[in-house]
């Protein structure tokens, strides 16, 4: 009894991080609602592990046959919350040649860096909201939307366009035109949870906690009707595919924003 009070304990204090592993561990690998011609992974934790066999010996009525990717360079952000900056150095260093850094897009922004308190916390339309080492799930550290880093490109002279609430045709049509983008989504693509606050200026912010940016780097099937998504996560620097249906679910909790060069 006294070892299963314990137990009981102890996953009562870490019950966060129980729900969080089970929802992983569990994700199907193929939904019953998703074929294989729309998907190729849904669990993260399965970067690319059986990707080269699904192409390799599936035929061509499985997958749409044409497939559209970018060879972008892996790169991992080197801030626990400096992804959007991260992804904005990956696309401008791809797109062009002048050097633009993560280290120097850090340097360039403004800072909120309070952390949440009595619902006030910063802008993230125009500074990075909290600390860039701090923690979401702490409130001491968020991210920052397009805007600023747009700013922040022109400064340096490179031609740079933000969108909100953008179309899935608007990112497949950047990828065939040789651009990757930069879209804003959640970690890990799991579900959005919610968080609002206002700002010092009284605008309210709605939006998730757990807000990431990746790079997409390509897409299965016709611009108009993509299949599966490439993504390149710069949190750890793996390239992998996403069902269209997730990628859509997790990109329009954050007001499917992308911003491209």
């Amino acid at each position: 009894m006294k070892t299963m009070s314990l137990l009981g304990r102890i996953l009562y204090r870490n019950i966060f991080f129980v729900v969080f592993f089970l929802l992983i561990l569990f994700s199907p690998s193929l939904s019953s609602a998703e074929s294989l011609n729309q998907c190729v992974y849904e669990n993260p934790l399965f970067h690319n592990f059986y990707i080269d066999k699904l192409f390799a010996f599936s035929s061509s009525a499985d997958f749409d046959s044409k497939i559209t990717t970018l060879n972008v360079s892996s790169y991992k952000q080197q801030r626990a919350l400096s992804c959007e900056c991260a992804a904005a150095a990956v696309v401008s260093q791809f797109s062009d040649t002048t050097q633009f850094s993560e280290s120097s897009c850090l340097d360039a922004l403004s800072y909120y860096e309070a952390p949440l308190q009595n619902d006030v916390w910063g802008d993230p339309d125009t500074q990075f909201v909290g600390d860039v080492d701090g923690s979401q799930l702490r409130r001491t550290g968020w991210g920052v939307f397009a805007t600023p880093l747009v700013k922040i490109l022109h400064s340096r002279g490179l031609s740079a366009t933000e969108t909100s609430f953008a179309s899935i045709g608007d990112i497949t049509y950047a990828i065939s035109n040789g651009k990757p983008v930069v879209v804003w989504v959640t970690s890990y693509f799991m579900p959005c949870i919610p968080v609002t606050w206002k700002t010092p200026e009284n605008r309210t912010i709605s939006s998730c906690l757990n807000e990431h940016t990746v790079v997409v780097t390509g897409f299965t099937g016709s611009r108009r009707n993509p299949k599966s998504i490439q993504v390149m996560d710069v949190a750890d620097g793996k390239t992998s595919w996403l069902c269209i249906g997730k990628f859509m679910r997790v990109w329009e909790a954050m007001d499917s924003k992308m911003l491209v060069l």
